[in-house]
């Protein structure tokens, strides 16, 4: 569920600042590790402007990450998308996040992807990239594939 504590809507340009926190449900096998049965929150707070066909956003999150030598982490990151039709819009992020393990590394890595417009509010969401530091431990190659279903 998204909240927006600004929406500024004037011609061709917005400004919106808000939430939407997140529940990720346990989908692993336990016998894979203990840490597979837990249920993880993000709580981000962000920014998004749009003008001409640009989207620019990005904000920071705290992740809940309960479980045995696990800790809670920070997540720093910003995107922009481009608009190159009416159905589709590509773009890049940067991102960091705190360790999210006892012991373990930051992650700076970087994503290329977009938005590909199916029908009003079904959108595919798609994305390829990898981690810039500590990316052979934390991120080699990751990818995202997603369909978006908007509810007013």
């Amino acid at each position: 569920i998204k909240y927006r504590f600004v929406n500024l809507q004037h011609n061709d340009f917005s400004f919106m600042v808000g939430t939407y926190p997140m529940v990720q449900l346990p989908t692993g096998n336990k016998r894979l590790g203990e840490n597979r049965n837990k249920v993880q929150s993000f709580i981000p707070f962000w920014i998004q402007t749009d003008f001409d066909k640009w989207t620019i956003y990005g904000g920071i999150g705290y992740r809940i990450n309960p479980g045995a030598g696990n800790k809670n982490s920070i997540f720093i990151g910003a995107a922009s998308l481009y608009e190159i039709s009416p159905k589709l819009q590509v773009g890049g992020e940067v991102f960091h996040e705190s360790p999210n393990s006892l012991g373990g590394l930051d992650t700076v890595g970087f994503n290329l992807g977009g938005v590909y417009s199916l029908v009003k509010d079904n959108n595919i969401l798609f994305s390829v990239g990898k981690g810039l530091k500590n990316g052979s431990l934390t991120n080699q190659l990751s990818a995202y594939l997603a369909l978006q279903v908007l509810v007013n």
